[in-house]
């Protein structure tokens, strides 16, 4: 599933009434974008979401729509310009999302769902009903 629409990128890009700009042009960009931000979700977010949070949205479109920008117009150096900082501004976001200094939330405003990190439950000076299945003298 896509985080953001065709008609959301081309207006973010201030393109909409271009007919030039096809729909497959920019759903290529979309899942340019959404898949950068799954990179840079999946070390902490339960993929895939359950729900697209508003960041996630915006970040999508502005990534898009900056690619477009570069991309299909970066002979304007206005257009690729303004490309450019809306790259810079989504992939700012999605670093302080994963320096979690931004927390994703679901439109009931939850918490979206983490990925727990593992934890060490063995402890060598605990005491263990079961037997050890090793010792340092073992040769293997």
């Amino acid at each position: 599933m896509a985080y953001s629409t065709v008609a959301d990128v081309k207006s973010e890009a201030g393109m909409s009434q271009n007919v030039n700009i096809s729909s497959d042009m920019v759903t290529g960009y979309i899942t340019q974008a959404d898949g950068e931000i799954n990179s840079a979700l999946f070390q902490r977010y339960v993929l895939p979401l359950s729900e697209t949070p508003a960041l996630i949205e915006f970040i999508s479109r502005q990534l898009a729509a900056g690619l477009l920008l570069t991309k299909e117009f970066g002979y304007e150096d206005n257009l690729s310009e303004a490309g450019r900082e809306k790259i810079r501004n989504a992939r700012s976001q999605l670093d302080r999302i994963a320096e979690k200094k931004l927390i994703l939330v679901k439109s009931d405003g939850t918490a979206m769902e983490t990925k727990q990190s593992g934890t060490i439950v063995f402890n060598p000076r605990s005491t263990s009903s079961t037997g050890r299945k090793f010792s340092m003298s073992d040769e293997y």
